[in-house]
């Protein structure tokens, strides 16, 4: 007989350990209630903040059975839930209870052999996490909603304003060709540079058309294959190349999913500024490609001027410029197209450099980001 006292009493002490193991738990989880019940369906723990609130009080429940606790109307409902937890049914869901969203959980309760020994039911008040999530949700969609905005007035401005342009721009240049031989030296500059000034806003407008139509018209995303769209952009930039001296290597490049010419703009653009943020020597650039589980990567080296660390924010921001139009030519539009059409494919821009040395840009294409005309059909 001696011997089984020993483990007989151990058990006695565990199942105390443990009560007080659940209670601690209880007590310490934010508007939360844990209700422990046996095969008898009697009340072993009732616990948490909760606890008096969406149900009778702790020494109102605790000891009792169902049958003692439970409104006669709702018994067979709770007793069939509470017969479900016992054979092993775990389940998670949320219900309305006095006009407040609580998450319920059933879970059954083992011991060490595997055998379910006590059911549990757990309460959590999420009714301050749905509101902060609806309004979340809510001010998401209205950011959405002005960015589209934003976008489409962009758009039309950026368009309507390139016909009044190009007529101011033409009418300098026919007023400087009829009245070239009557004008002096100071009014042909100033026209010069009204016509200059023209031309550039042109360019401004023309890109800023290009960034507002990135995500307003979005197109099926389609197997791309890198490598040729190397060979178009060499083909698109041969004249710059060639007057630059410069040398183009593109070494092994995937097959990608994504917007064809979204993806010929993103690399011509790091391309065309590889080729012109060169200083006293002939350009050399190198595009490379590796992949891991999750996404491609596409870099793209040069030997040119290099860009200082503190510039590695700014650079992607649009109309952010780091040199004047007298040092290099440029709108500060390229670089933003480029890091809206990687965020598009799920991706990622930046980029390491040595002042002086030259740059090299990297970005990402996500291999499971789908196409923005499927996830916008899929809302």
């Amino acid at each position: 007989m001696a011997s089984d006292v020993t483990p007989i009493k151990k058990a006695k002490e565990d199942i105390v350990v443990s009560e007080q193991l659940y209670r601690e738990i209880a007590r310490n989880l934010p508007k939360a209630a844990m209700f422990i019940f046996d095969r008898d369906m009697r009340y072993i723990l009732a616990e948490g903040p909760l606890v008096g609130t969406i149900s009778k009080s702790k020494e109102e429940i605790e000891g009792k059975t169902i049958y003692e606790v439970i409104r006669a109307t709702e018994m067979d409902r709770v007793a069939d839930i509470y017969r479900s937890i016992l054979n092993g049914e775990v389940k998670e869901f949320e219900q309305m209870f006095f006009e407040r969203t609580m998450r319920v959980h059933h879970i059954p309760i083992r011991n060490a052999e595997g055998e379910i020994v006590y059911g549990m039911v757990m309460i959590f008040d999420i009714s301050d996490l749905k509101q902060t999530q609806q309004e979340l949700i809510k001010r998401n969609d209205d950011l959405v909603r002005s960015n589209e905005e934003l976008e489409r007035f962009a758009y039309v401005a950026s368009h309507d304003l390139q016909g009044p342009l190009r007529t101011i721009a033409s009418y300098l240049q026919l007023l400087e060709l009829r009245n070239k031989n009557n004008l002096d030296k100071e009014s042909v500059e100033f026209i010069e540079f009204s016509v200059s000034g023209a031309k550039r806003l042109q360019t401004l407008i023309q890109d800023l058309l290009i960034y507002s139509k990135i995500s307003s018209t979005p197109k099926p995303f389609v197997p791309v294959n890198l490598r040729d769209v190397a060979e178009v952009i060499s083909k698109n930039l041969e004249s710059t190349i060639k007057a630059a001296n410069a040398q183009l290597i593109v070494e092994d490049l995937p097959t990608v999913s994504g917007d064809p010419s979204q993806l010929l703009q993103i690399m011509q653009n790091l391309i065309d500024n590889a080729l012109k943020f060169v200083k006293d020597k002939e350009p050399q650039i190198k595009v490379s490609g590796s992949s891991n589980a999750e996404e491609w990567q596409i870099s793209i080296q040069d030997n040119g001027i290099g860009i200082k660390e503190e510039f590695k924010e700014r650079i992607f921001r649009i109309f952010q410029r780091l040199h004047t139009d007298a040092e290099y030519s440029g709108t500060g539009v390229g670089l933003a197209i480029c890091k809206k059409i990687v965020h598009l494919h799920g991706g990622r821009i930046w980029f390491d450099s040595v002042p002086g040395e030259g740059t090299t840009f990297h970005f990402t294409i996500s291999k499971k980001k789908k196409s923005p005309v499927t996830e916008k059909t899929s809302e």
